[in-house]
């Protein structure tokens, strides 16, 4: 199956509710706002699925996976076409694969089936259009830096979803400490070479935390304006379940003002006492931006080499 384009508050593709525990497998839940998978109580099995943001489980993939606009592709239902490159070609599980995809159309067309709902073919589809078109990218942090208070733990581990319900593996998340002194600090993200701030179109802050109850501590998020030089209250923990795993979403409206000239974003996280500490397992910014392909670099001629009985330009302009 393929999630792409739906809009929700959590789980743009799936919200598992309730105590259900599905399994999802040869998927691709991606360009989904409100994350794509919300697990409200129980836990969804994924594997052999691209999933944007990332999620635990075997042959899952965080990578965008190049669809094609929603159109009759065949079929008696509009599809959305998996263009040359992409991802999800020969990468789904064979032994759960369908017979046929969306259209009707025999699975596997490769050395393996396809993600998602579409079925590929050699013959059938456009290579990607060198025109401008629209891009997705995640950013993860590259960096901490702690004004008041403390941290554990690697940064690496923010870039991997790992963490859910009430896990507490210390190896996979950053623990922000605060007894003895509130916590005051800020992630730095850098934007890509390749994307132009002018040309950005959203961007998403995701986490996975886990916060003490509201009523002992509340944490706040805000991003930096350089235009204000003033930060940007984003959201707080304020409705938190207690020493639970959940996903908070916020979404940045006119990104290039958060973006400095050195193509840094910064994300500040502040504590409002010093009583708990808080756990954050994933942080990401999300962008869509309009991806403009660079114009090819103009050669200046190179003169002939000098050779006998063959005349080259002067080396220097002749004084009148």
């Amino acid at each position: 199956m393929t999630f792409h384009g739906n809009s929700a508050n959590n789980g743009g593709a799936i919200y598992n509710d309730y105590d259900s525990n599905p399994g999802i497998v040869n998927s691709i839940l991606y360009g989904n706002k409100g994350g794509e998978i919300y697990n409200a109580i129980g836990t969804a099995t994924v594997t052999y699925s691209i999933v944007q943001g990332g999620y635990t489980g075997t042959g899952n993939v965080d990578a965008d996976p190049l669809l094609g606009p929603l159109q009759n592709n065949g079929g008696f239902t509009q599809t959305l076409a998996l263009l040359v490159g992409s991802p999800a070609i020969n990468a789904g599980n064979d032994a759960v694969c369908p017979a046929t995809d969306q259209r009707g159309v025999t699975r596997p067309q490769g050395s393996h089936c396809d993600m998602g709902a579409y079925e590929y073919q050699e013959s059938s589809v456009p290579a990607p259009p060198e025109k401008p078109s629209w891009k997705s990218k995640i950013l993860t942090p590259t960096s901490l830096f702690t004004q008041s208070g403390s941290t554990n733990g690697s940064i690496s581990s923010l870039s991997l979803l790992d963490q859910n319900g009430t896990d507490d593996d210390p190896d996979k998340f950053v623990s922000f400490q605060t007894p003895g002194s509130y916590y005051l600090g800020y992630q730095s993200f850098y934007l890509l070479n390749d994307v132009q701030p002018a040309l950005l179109s959203s961007m998403l802050l995701q986490l996975n935390v886990k916060a003490p109850a509201p009523a002992t501590q509340i944490w706040t998020w805000s991003i930096y304006d350089w235009n204000i030089n003033q930060w940007v209250s984003l959201g707080n923990t304020m409705g938190a379940n207690e020493n639970e795993w959940e996903t908070y979403l916020f979404n940045i409206q006119i990104p290039r003002r958060f973006i400095s000239p050195t193509r840094e974003i910064r994300i500040q996280l502040r504590s409002n006492n010093a009583s708990e500490d808080f756990e954050v397992d994933y942080e990401a910014l999300h962008i869509t931006y309009r991806y403009v392909p660079p114009s090819p670099t103009p050669v200046a001629p190179t003169l002939p080499p000098n050779r006998p009985g063959v005349a080259s330009a002067p080396s220097a302009t002749p004084s009148p």
